[in-house]
């Protein structure tokens, strides 16, 4: 399957509106311009991360930024913006050593984690932190990237020395990956970096990059973390070792087999990709949560089996981005499907209504878990600084090609022109189902729209019924223009769950995790009362999740039972407006309420309500 170049599709309506005010106030604005960027970059010119013996991240920040404003510069087409890349890159680029070592560790080889006592002593717990070869990634990736976007080689060679100056310190010193970073997380951040090693690969050719690779890659076979071989055991990731809370983690673990997926368009060794499909399947099996994103708190360990969620936006990022990536190369429709849940209610909940900021998790219930600076910064933070490259994940893999046929797969407001053929798509689609296609083509052509899995029995596009609702249909366009009615027929649904609420218990880390905020200003804790504790139900909507909120009235879970989604439950005023991307309203046993989208619940960060919105009934 072929992506269409960044820019090409474009989105509108509430979804596009929220996140072009994130875009205005985090990468355009001066503001940006002169505070949260000069803090990025001033962590590869001080190189603090390593000033004790506990290693902090504050490295990652620039290459993250960059990595989302050169999408989002390709999203938008802004001149002013490219311009503001290449003057950062090129300050950054300043601050290499002779042998291209750009990075926040005044030491490049420092790359182990402290031992226990003098974590203890330091911090006060056995804190295994070392991230020089994560941000390293981050950096490289960065460079990559502008790059690419700025057709630049200088840039290129600075990121080709970069990473060619720690695979060689690497080997003199006889280190393994998989041994460096953080002890626990049994070298996942560090092994991470396999994706910026074959990206610059495959534009140098450079055959030292690809030894590097292949020596990452088979640790993956027959290391600590067999991760490649249990992927092809088609074993659920939360069986691969004892505890998967203090080693299974979801980010770092996702960004490794974008990596992999990576490895296998430069080999072709089927095994890389059958790999990633299978953890990908058991990852969707056993770690979707009730918000539709993937693990517990940047965790897998059995999600499922948790009412009560707690997802970190990176996790939510980077299961967009596998998704994306297996789509790429599969063309398999499951993965949209799967991709449409997950980005309208998890990544969209986890950006602010304002667009200065965004979740360090979001919950199920009570109020959302919001970011707070990290690694003593002001301005960035892991999660924030990512969200605009989630967005533009999307946007990418909304109309696709293969050959000369054309795939629909995303039906809010937008619009997509390439190679002589034009779609629109009205508004309508997130507040019903009913919306509008016009095409225009300068020859026939193939298009297999995609009809969303929820799409009810008198669902029609054009003159076409019986559609095969979670499948694409093939429908031939013809020279000049067409136009299609569209009725996916939505209906309300419930999901139930179907575990005992009971394994959350009131000393279990599950539980405190979900309760605790780490913020400068001490610890903050949710009620355990806030948590739910019943068997609920969760009510949606075509793709779009519900809640009960106090954005738009009480939550009283009396007054809002639902037992079954039919027609003793009818949806009424079915709306967006611009603080939601869907509204309800509703008359159930003589009393009226109203629910909103689960994005748009509770995103303003000033809410300390505990008891705020809720997607339980």
């Amino acid at each position: 399957m072929e992506f269409l170049p960044i820019g090409s599709v474009r989105l509108g309506g509430r979804i596009e509106e929220k996140m072009q005010v994130f875009f205005n106030k985090r990468i355009f604005s001066d503001f940006a311009e002169k505070h949260i960027l000069p803090e990025a970059e001033n962590a590869l010119k001080e190189q603090a991360d390593d000033n004790t013996p506990i290693g902090y991240w504050q490295g990652e920040f620039w290459g993250k930024l960059m990595l989302s404003a050169c999408r989002v510069q390709r999203y938008t087409g802004s001149a002013e913006l490219k311009e503001k890349i290449r003057n950062s890159v090129y300050r950054v680029m300043k601050f290499a050593r002779a042998d291209g070592y750009i990075n926040s560790y005044k030491d490049s080889a420092n790359v182990f984690p402290p031992d226990e006592e003098t974590a203890i002593k330091l911090v006060g717990w056995r804190c295994d932190w070392n991230w020089n070869i994560w941000c390293r990634k981050y950096t490289i990736w960065g460079l990559y990237e502008t790059a690419v976007l700025l057709d630049d080689k200088n840039i290129l060679d600075a990121a080709e020395k970069n990473a060619l100056q720690l695979y060689r310190e690497l080997k003199e010193k006889n280190i393994k990956i998989s041994d460096t970073g953080t002890r626990q997380f049994l070298g996942l951040p560090s092994g991470s970096i396999l994706k910026p090693i074959l990206l610059i690969f495959e534009k140098t050719k450079n055959g030292e990059l690809l030894d590097f690779a292949m020596e990452i890659a088979a640790e993956w076979e027959n290391g600590k973390l067999p991760m490649i071989k249990f992927g092809l055991k088609n074993t659920p990731v939360h069986l691969w070792r004892e505890e998967p809370r203090f080693w299974a983690k979801a980010y770092e673990m996702m960004s490794c087999l974008d990596g992999i997926i990576e490895l296998y368009r430069v080999t072709g060794e089927e095994k890389y990709l059958t790999a990633v499909k299978n953890i990908w399947e058991q990852i969707a099996l056993h770690e979707k949560d009730g918000v539709f994103s993937v693990g517990f708190n940047d965790h897998f360990a059995q999600a499922e089996l948790l009412i009560n969620s707690l997802s970190e936006p990176c996790d939510v990022i980077h299961w967009l981005r596998v998704t994306g990536e297996l789509y790429r190369e599969t063309g398999d429709v499951k993965y949209m499907n799967a991709m449409e849940t997950t980005f309208y209610n998890a990544f969209m909940a986890s950006v602010t209504a304002d667009g200065k900021w965004g979740a360090r998790c979001v919950r199920s219930s009570g109020r959302h878990f919001w970011a707070e600076p990290q690694c003593g910064f002001k301005y960035n933070h892991c999660c924030v600084d990512n969200m605009p490259r989630g967005y533009v994940n999307f946007a990418e893999t909304a109309v696709c090609v293969k050959d000369e046929s054309v795939y629909v797969n995303h039906y809010c407001l937008l619009s997509a022109r390439f190679d002589g053929f034009n779609i629109e798509i009205s508004d309508g689609y997130l507040t019903g189902g009913k919306f509008i296609i016009k095409i225009e083509s300068e020859r026939d052509r193939k298009v297999f729209f995609r009809v969303p899995p929820f799409a009810g029995k008198n669902a029609f596009l054009g003159d076409i019924k019986n559609l095969r609702a979670g499948e694409y249909k093939e429908v031939d366009i013809f020279k000049g223009k067409s136009k299609f009615k569209v009725d996916f027929d939505f209906s309300l649904r419930t999901l139930e769950f179907d575990f005992p609420v009971s394994r959350e218990l009131p000393n279990d880390w599950r539980t405190n995790n979900w309760r605790n905020e780490y913020r400068p200003d001490g610890l903050k804790t949710m009620p355990i009362d806030s948590m739910v504790n019943y068997s609920g139900v969760r009510l949606l909507y075509g793709p779009i999740l519900l809640a009960r909120s106090k954005k738009v009235g009480g939550t009283d879970l009396a007054a809002q039972t639902c037992i079954s989604a039919d027609d003793r439950l009818q949806a009424e005023n079915i709306r967006s407006d611009s603080e939601s991307i869907l509204k309800l309203d509703f008359s159930n046993n003589g009393k009226k309420f109203s629910l909103i989208d689960y994005a748009s619940a509770d995103d303003d960060m000033k809410n300390e309500d505990t008891d705020y919105f809720n997607i339980y009934f």
